[in-house]
């Protein structure tokens, strides 16, 4: 059955609020969103335009977010859509209520440009809707005897709880933020209430007065994230704030810094970093594959595949060149479009996922692309 979907706008703030903490409420444990995520709600016309329901009766029986975002992959700007705050009543759910709303929210994507979409969740839920649970992250922990063994110098830092944000100091928070190779664009007046998702708190890091880093933990044991003016203040801050142990997952463009912790965690292992939705696979593939060609250099070569209902595609590094593009090719090589995801961002090797024949043979050198985003990004 087909619904009316309506988009909220700031008269609608309040009662959308009582809906949304009411249905997570009763799933888990009691919610507060704008606790939670106050970066995208709050009773402006902004924030509350990106909201779509189902009203039946008059009432809200379903709702769900579109949140537009910029993604900089190196230099390259992706327009990056994640999906959040899916809800139906609990006692609307055999109604098909979301499924109206997630094709919807598809639909608008790609109808709006967007060219890469995520959300967070159950993997077999969204992958009707064209998601996949994949990306790659390095994950590590570390332990107190792995910080006391390996000689860790201490820098004898000062932090200091952010509660009223300093214009000045989160300019210079973000500037450390914004050199981060993989990135979304927050700006300077969101930068503190994306410090806050998920109810956590923005802490400085200074060194004789002087800011060198921030931390938002998860928990005592886990960094949500971490910045610094250097990979030793980031070991700095790691030991002295967490002292004991913590854990922390890095994007894999931070070569260095995975090489050091590799050394000393305890625990090394690599997981997906969401679901994820790959619209524009020329233009993302393309910002992955040259930002990872930064870091490891890539084998030349090129591939001709097809992905079903969406192209064939050809892709090409060179000395002059990195390029996905659609082509007007037959080829013998189809992959579906989940399992493409898969093949190209991870975290498993391509030849884990798929027996590939000799002319792909090179995807297992280029692929998986370093695509995750901090925790605090996520909607």
């Amino acid at each position: 059955m087909n619904y009316q979907i309506t988009q909220l706008n700031k008269h609608d703030y309040a009662e959308a609020i009582d809906f949304m903490n009411m249905v997570f409420s009763m799933d888990s444990e009691p919610h507060s969103f704008p606790d939670l995520l106050p970066v995208l709600y709050k009773p402006t016309e902004e924030l509350m335009k990106c909201h779509h329901v189902i009203r039946i009766d008059g009432r809200i029986k379903a709702l769900l977010g579109i949140y537009p975002s910029e993604m900089m992959i190196g230099d390259e700007s992706i327009k990056f859509a994640q999906i959040g705050g899916v809800c139906t009543h609990p006692y609307s759910r055999e109604q098909k209520l979301m499924t109206s709303l997630m094709n919807f929210a598809v639909d608008k994507i790609k109808n709006d440009g967007y060219d890469l979409a995520g959300l967070g969740g159950n993997r077999e839920r969204y992958k009707h809707f064209g998601f996949e649970r994949c990306g790659t992250k390095i994950c590590f922990e570390i332990n107190k005897n792995n910080f006391k063994h390996n000689l860790i110098v201490k820098e004898d830092l000062v932090f200091e709880l952010v509660e009223k944000p300093d214009p000045e100091i989160i300019k210079k928070l973000y500037g450390l933020y914004k050199k981060q190779p993989l990135h979304i664009n927050r700006s300077d007046d969101k930068f503190f209430d994306i410090c806050k998702t998920w109810s956590h708190q923005l802490h400085i890091a200074r060194k004789d007065g002087m800011i060198v880093g921030y931390v938002v933990p998860s928990g005592s044991k886990a960094v949500s994230e971490l910045v610094a003016v250097s990979d030793r203040f980031r070991i700095a801050i790691m030991h002295e704030f967490f002292k004991d142990s913590v854990e922390l997952d890095l994007n894999m463009t931070e070569k260095e810094f995975i090489a050091i912790l590799g050394n000393i965690a305890e625990n090394r292992w690599i997981s997906e970093s969401g679901n994820w939705n790959i619209i524009d696979h020329e233009k993302v593939l393309t910002a992955l594959m040259n930002l990872k060609n930064r870091f490891y250099k890539l084998d030349h070569g090129s591939a001709v595949f097809e992905i079903e209902n969406t192209g064939t595609f050809k892709i090409t590094v060179s000395e002059s060149e990195i390029s996905c593009k659609k082509v007007d090719l037959k080829s013998k090589n189809c992959f579906n479009r989940e399992e493409f995801m898969r093949i190209s961002l991870g975290p498993l090797q391509p030849g884990m996922i798929k027996e590939l024949p000799e002319d792909l043979l090179i995807l297992d050198k280029w692929f998986p692309l370093p695509l995750s985003i901090s925790s605090q990004d996520k909607a």
